[in-house]
């Protein structure tokens, strides 16, 4: 958490502290604590690979981490499937020093059910996703043709979204930003300012800056700034040197600002306003940016909910797409979504028929599909029948359990 180095082991404070709560406790080097952590690390490494072994697809999502104190950059890769159980589990696979050894995926035993990579939209994601598909390719076919394997990072594109929207307030943000940084600045100032709210009758506390690259933090140093606006009026009157407070008319536009970031935050608020649509406008150029095979994905996600199926990608489509582009969209996933089906039932006839080899390796049986004559393997019955009905063309249309359940959901 600190990132300590395994010396600390050794401080006398760290010694005095577990000496205090454990009488026991014997003072121990940082060579045999460095050595007992990788140990940890290798038995926890194989339980790992053991249960990756009973698995047949994971998704994958990486990130980059900084260290302050080292002035170093690692990649977290984690990985995230569902068990025997059907419950979702998370793993970190690999915590490594960039630029990061490729071999982790194969020494874990996984390079071949690789299902998806989810990535931030930085551009030189682009292209290391690039070269895993590619390489990942080379040793099995991946789904849909690698159409699903690279997912972008939904939060991060929302991120990308809301701060497209910020920027049409930018420098009422930043008034913001810069009245709370000079009030705290100076504990005379923030006396000052909370003596104002005081005689308002409204309660200050510290006022908060956000992180440009965390919307949601823009969202709460706005409430708790708006919440004393009439403070800052108050204070800009009294400190001369306080230049930056926002007017009147921009307290009004946070106040616009507020309201559809709780939207986002929550979907059953909705405030419909000039900057509401100004946003609707700006999700819509990034959406378009950034929607293509690669975020299929989400859209099967949301039509495999029993609850939703196709409506929920239905609705979201029309307020993002005009008429003829909801139309060829919803195209596109439903063909995606037939098409992994496909694969998927072709992957089960595959399995079951290696199965029925393997049983009729063991000896002969009944339901054998073949069987051998003088060194060469002569199609049984119902290996032949079962050729024959997918060359010929049934009068009742078969339908698939897709069909069926879209069905029953009204799909169109």
């Amino acid at each position: 958490m600190h990132e300590k180095p395994f010396s600390v082991v050794e401080d006398y404070g760290f010694t005095f502290m577990f000496k205090i709560n454990l009488l026991q406790f014997e003072k121990g080097s940082h060579p045999t604590s460095k050595n007992d952590v990788i140990s940890v690390c290798d038995i926890e490494k194989k339980k790992l690979q053991l249960i990756l072994r009973s698995i047949n697809k994971i998704s994958l999502t990486t990130d980059i981490w900084k260290s302050k104190v080292q002035k170093i950059s690692y990649m977290c890769d984690t990985g995230h499937f569902v068990d025997s159980n059907w419950e979702l589990q998370k793993r970190v696979l690999s915590f490594m020093l960039l630029p990061p050894p490729h071999a982790v995926h194969k020494r874990l035993g996984i390079e071949h059910k690789i299902f998806t990579i989810s990535v931030d939209n930085a551009s030189n994601n682009d292209v290391a996703i690039q070269i895993a598909k590619e390489t990942f390719s080379t040793s099995r076919m991946l789904p849909l043709a690698g159409k699903l394997f690279h997912v972008r990072c939904i939060a991060h594109i929302l991120n990308l979204v809301v701060q497209d929207g910020l920027y049409t307030i930018k420098y009422i943000i930043e008034d913001v930003k810069d009245s709370v940084r000079f009030i705290n600045q100076s504990e005379s100032r923030l006396m000052k300012f909370s003596d104002i709210g005081h005689h308002l009758g409204i309660p200050v506390k510290k006022l908060i800056i956000d992180r440009p690259t965390r919307w949601n933090s823009t969202y709460e140093m706005l409430v708790e700034a708006i919440k004393v606006k009439d403070a800052f009026l108050i204070f800009a009157q009294r400190e001369t040197s306080y230049t930056c407070c926002p007017s009147l008319e921009d307290w009004n536009k946070v106040e616009d600002v507020i309201a559809i970031l709780e939207y986002v935050l929550d979907e059953k608020k909705n405030h419909p306003s000039e900057f509401i649509k100004a946003m609707i406008k700006k999700m819509k150029q990034k959406f378009d940016k950034y929607w293509g095979d690669c975020n299929i994905l989400m859209a099967i996600g949301a039509i495999l909910d029993p609850r939703f199926k196709m409506r929920l990608v239905d609705f979201a489509f029309n307020k993002i797409y005009n008429e003829f582009d909801v139309r060829t969209n919803v195209k596109k996933v439903r063909d995606a979504l037939y098409d992994m089906f496909f694969e998927y039932v072709q992957v089960d006839r595959m399995k079951t028929q290696k199965d029925s080899s393997s049983m009729s390796d063991k000896g002969p049986s009944v339901f054998s599909t073949s069987s051998i004559s003088r060194g060469k393997i002569i199609p049984s019955g119902l290996f032949m029948f079962d050729q024959y009905l997918n060359t010929v063309q049934d009068d009742v249309i078969v339908k698939s359990e897709l069909d069926i359940y879209f069905e029953k959901g009204g799909f169109r």
